[in-house]
This record gives structure tokens, sequence and C-alpha cells, in this order.
């Protein structure tokens, strides 16, 4: 398989919500950075290996659920793929929708994920996230 497919399956899993599928393409020492802060969401900062990881992903689900979820890679060679993301997002707690769209790298060596960087509006989020508090 090259980077784009591993890459691509691992995006159709994610978007169906399916994390141990997700996983599948993961190297057990995965590293996956979010440029958002760990107290916003649970994969926020820097997770290192699958089983944090893990725990990360099923800790986002808790509290957010996908509306809608859609993935256009926009660049892809034989270590790097670069994808855009449309999503909407329903936060459990409040009630409200958070639509967002944001940038993933994905760095594949051997045919697994290695690294992850995730690149949302990080004041967009702050903001929502500020103004659901309040609620």
């Amino acid at each position: 398989m090259t980077a784009r497919d591993i890459v691509a399956e691992t995006l159709h899993f994610w978007s169906a919500q399916d994390v141990e599928s997700t996983l599948a393409h993961f190297h057990p020492n995965v590293v996956y950075r979010m440029n958002l802060d760990r107290e916003l969401v649970s994969l926020g900062g820097e997770t290192r290996g699958i089983d944090a990881v893990r725990a990360a992903l099923f800790g986002l689900l808790e509290h957010w659920d996908y509306l809608r979820w859609t993935s256009d890679i926009v660049q892809a060679d034989d270590c790097f793929v670069r994808v855009k993301i449309d999503a909407i997002f329903h936060h459990r707690r409040s009630g409200r929708d958070l639509t967002d769209t944001y940038r993933i790298v994905f760095e594949v060596e051997d045919d697994l994920i290695v690294r992850i960087d995730e690149f949302h509006d990080r004041a967009k989020i702050e903001a929502f996230l500020a103004m659901t508090a309040a609620l």
C-alpha cells in the first residue's frame, strides 16, 4: 500500500468513529500532536504511543459526536500525506455544534503511520469552548 492508501483507509475508519480500525495502521510508538491544549481536548498537545492515542481518541468521542466529517487528501508523496478536514462536531455536554476546517499531516514509514500533526484554528476552538462553558 502507498502512504496515500494507508491514510485514506485510516480516514475512512475515523469518519465512522471506529477507533480500533483507525489504529490498525498506527505504529506502536506513534506520535499525535495537536496544536490545542490538552485541557481543551483529550488529544491536545502531544500524545505518544498507541495506547495513549487510543485512550485520547475514545476520550474525544466521549465529548464530541461527528455530524459531518469529510476528508480531502490534498498532497501525498512517499512519506507525507496532507489532508484537509471539513467537519461539524456536536459538543455533547452543551448540545451546541461547531463547524471546523482543519489540516492534518501524516507521516508514514514502513506502511505504518508514525506521526500525525493536526492544526486547528486555535482561537476559534478556544472561543467555542469558553462559550459552552458558560452555558
